[in-house]
């Protein structure tokens, strides 16, 4: 097989153009390739959660009944004469008596309020993608008086199985 450039009549050469003379039964083998398209996923940061635990303040107002002591003292016309706890005060005598009453005392409690649960879950869709791919293609022009057949041969390499 000898190949050539093939040039214009003037001479000049024709850019990508070889004539080709076969020789005996060895063939020209041209081989013509194509893009193949190949997509995978790659992980890559899609955002950013901050959780922040903070401790907020409100005031609350309960309602707490208590109980306080007064002293009665009820005079009555009559004898002149005081009684204390069914006794009689004799002169002189002094008595204490004390009276009690309830205050508020406050305390507080942590108590479990709720749980949060954080944690990731992964989910799946399909994301379509298109991509324009080349292939390599052969035009045959022939002229004149020529005999020619084009055959295809299954394709064993790409076939599927």
């Amino acid at each position: 097989m000898t190949t050539t450039d093939h040039t214009h009549a003037d001479g000049a050469p024709r850019d990508g153009l070889r004539v080709i003379e076969l020789e005996g039964d060895e063939p020209y083998v041209m081989r013509l390739r194509e893009e193949q398209l190949h997509a995978e996923a790659r992980p890559e940061q899609a955002g950013l959660v901050r959780i922040v635990k903070q401790v907020t303040e409100r005031t609350e107002t309960v309602e707490v009944p208590v109980r306080e002591e007064r002293l009665v003292i009820t005079r009555v016309p009559g004898s002149g004469r005081v009684i204390v706890d069914d006794r009689e005060l004799a002169a002189g005598e002094t008595i204490e008596i004390t009276t009690l009453r309830e205050t508020v005392h406050v305390s507080k409690e942590v108590v479990a309020r709720e749980d949060i649960a954080i944690r990731r879950e992964q989910n799946r869709r399909v994301e379509r993608v298109t991509e324009t791919l080349r292939r390599e293609e052969i035009d045959v022009e022939h002229s004149g008086d020529l005999l020619m057949e084009e055959r295809r041969q299954p394709d064993t390499e790409h076939a599927d199985g």
